[in-house]
């Protein structure tokens, strides 16, 4: 069977109010090894505040990660802050996320962690023995990262044309074609019609939650 637990004080409903608005991107992230028992992860709503703190507002514990597990999440947060309509999340490349934010927050923006991103393309350009030229690694980025799209397109063509001079490299093109060109909107440089890039905010604080609160530990009940 499936458990689940929503966790959000008066205080964090009120950051979710105030910092969840269509004007802020608010981070949404899953982490494991935080109690005792097998398979359960701890989920987290974070905002950042005028100062570019982040926050935690918002966390679910349950043994599941499927794509209702989650959606019940955000939807019990909608149901609790009605205010609660950001602009933008940001998730890392898990369909599960993805599919629980389009459902409860259609129009908000959904958006790829740039770190994530580029670590899940290092690892197939290693595993297919592709050492790139600092130059294709320029390119890269800015599919990623610039905010033109002028320039998107120019380093598109570079890397296709690249590519395509080798049967590995041509596998690496026909992985970027078939998992990211085809829904670029969750990542590309030039759709990001928000500031930040990444899921850092909230990767660190799941580390401190582990490395100060929990001492590297993972031994407590869920009661504890």
């Amino acid at each position: 069977s499936v458990f689940y637990i929503v966790i959000a004080s008066k205080f964090q409903r009120s950051l979710l109010k105030r910092h969840g608005t269509s004007v802020d991107m608010v981070f949404f992230d899953g982490t494991h090894g935080v109690v005792k028992y097998r398979n359960f992860y701890l989920f987290t709503i974070l905002v950042i505040d005028d100062d570019s703190h982040g926050f935690p507002v918002a966390w679910m514990l349950s043994n599941s990660k499927d794509m209702q597990v989650q959606t019940r999440f955000l939807q019990i947060l909608l149901d609790a802050v009605p205010e609660f309509q950001p602009g933008a999340f940001m998730v890392d490349e898990d369909p599960a996320a993805r599919g629980a934010v389009e459902r409860v927050f259609s129009t908000a923006y959904v958006y790829f962690c740039d770190f994530h991103l580029w670590r899940a393309w290092k690892t197939r350009l290693d595993r297919l023995g592709l050492n790139i030229t600092s130059e294709m690694e320029r390119h890269l980025l800015i599919l990623r990262r610039n905010v033109y799209e002028e320039q998107f397109d120019a380093s598109l063509e570079a890397l296709r044309k690249h590519f395509k001079e080798s049967a590995d490299g041509q596998k690496f093109w026909e992985y970027l074609l078939h998992n990211y060109l085809y829904k670029k909107r969750y990542w590309a440089g030039y759709l990001r019609h928000f500031p930040h890039a990444t899921n850092n905010h909230l990767e660190s604080w799941h580390n401190h939650l582990k490395s100060n609160h929990l001492k590297r530990k993972s031994k407590m009940r869920i009661d504890q």
